[in-house]
């Protein structure tokens, strides 16, 4: 059954259209951009992106940063380098609070750099909890009068800040952009998002005025806004992790006790340490892919999957010092370096996780 007959057969019945059924996995992104903006919320676009890339790994994404002054913006700039699907615009700010406002920031990306028909607007603070929420939204735009659709939201028509409506009458059908799909190929037909509470309020009302319909789609059942994570005193924040895994950026094997105490005293807590164990391990093993009667004989074999970091690095014996920046060194390098597979930086070797393992951990 191809996909127009599945879909006839859906209307046909008045059955509930599956998610994904079938798709053209080469060309199922072409006509999408998800659009992330963060400032100097590491942990947040940290849960996010992770989420976002656990489903959805292939799909475009564009993030703008904000002129971030903390570490979010090497993560980013890694990310980057890792993922090809994965472009950071490190937007400049201004004085201006509404040159640097989250509607203004999203106009110019939309305007300057998303080039699909359609964008996904995402806030930094969205966990994603499951797939198909993406899917669903783009099968609604089979309607051509569909201007946008997401977690549809009752505001005030009147309200410039989007609150809430004081009479019937005075409704206005809004999706809100922490998590909502829009048509970026007309999007510059209405008036641009805006610094406003609600940034996207006057561009959705000149949409309607306009004759272009607002779409709904049960977004909550897919993902989790944390909600004004980013501007509010005191920041609000996720209260455990979400199971969302974190990788740490090197994992450290070591030694001795001192060597912990070179380590407790880095300026960037971004690593795992792993004590090394002392007995040496012998055995004839069999490597997945490989001819068997392999002999390993080594002292890191046992805790080859027990280290999680993006990069590994053995401290010898012969170490008697470490810099006390030298993790923050590593990422700057590294990024400097387009994610090389090994690298030496302060006399310690440095290698990708998966390069350790088949390497280093089976020897």
């Amino acid at each position: 059954m191809d996909q127009d007959e599945y879909i006839r057969l859906c209307k046909k019945h008045s059955t509930i259209e599956m998610i994904r059924p079938f798709w053209d996995y080469q060309q199922r992104w072409k006509d999408i951009t998800v659009l992330i903006c963060q400032r100097n919320t590491k942990i947040l676009i940290q849960l996010c992106l992770e989420s976002l890339l656990t489903y959805y790994p292939d799909i475009p994404i564009l993030i703008v940063d904000g002129n971030s002054s903390d570490d979010s913006i090497l993560y980013l700039r890694y990310k980057s380098l890792v993922y090809p699907n994965i472009k950071i615009w490190e937007r400049k700010r201004m004085e201006s609070k509404e040159y640097n406002s989250h509607g203004n920031t999203m106009h110019e990306a939309i305007i300057e750099l998303i080039k699909t028909k359609y964008v996904l607007l995402l806030d930094s603070d969205v966990i994603i909890k499951r797939a198909g929420f993406i899917e669903g939204m783009l099968l609604q735009f089979s309607d051509e009068k569909l201007y946008a659709t997401g977690t549809l939201m009752i505001v005030s028509d009147i309200n410039y800040g989007g609150g809430a409506p004081k009479i019937e009458e005075d409704i206005l059908f809004y999706p809100h952009p922490s998590c909502s799909i829009y048509r970026a190929d007309i999007y510059n037909q209405f008036t641009p998002f805006g610094h406003y509470g609600a940034p996207c309020v006057y561009n959705i009302k000149d949409a309607i005025s306009k004759g272009w319909k607002m779409g709904t789609f049960p977004i909550n059942e897919y993902v989790m806004h944390l909600s004004g994570a980013s501007w509010t005193i005191p920041r609000t924040i996720w209260n455990c992790d979400n199971d969302i895994f974190i990788r740490p950026f090197i994992s450290f094997i070591i030694n001795c006790e001192k060597q912990f105490n070179y380590l407790s005293e880095q300026s960037d807590s971004d690593f795992e340490i792993i004590p090394l164990l002392q007995k040496e391990y012998t055995d004839n093993i069999v490597i997945h892919t490989q001819e068997p009667g392999c002999i390993v004989k080594n002292k890191v074999f046992r805790i080859r999957f027990n280290v999680h970091g993006e990069y590994v690095c053995k401290i010898d014996d012969s170490i008697r010092k470490i810099d006390k920046n030298f993790v923050h060194i590593c990422k700057l390098e590294i990024i400097k370096n387009s994610v090389p597979d090994e690298i030496f930086i302060g006399g310690l070797k440095l290698m990708k996780r998966k390069i350790w393992q088949s390497k280093q951990a089976i020897a």
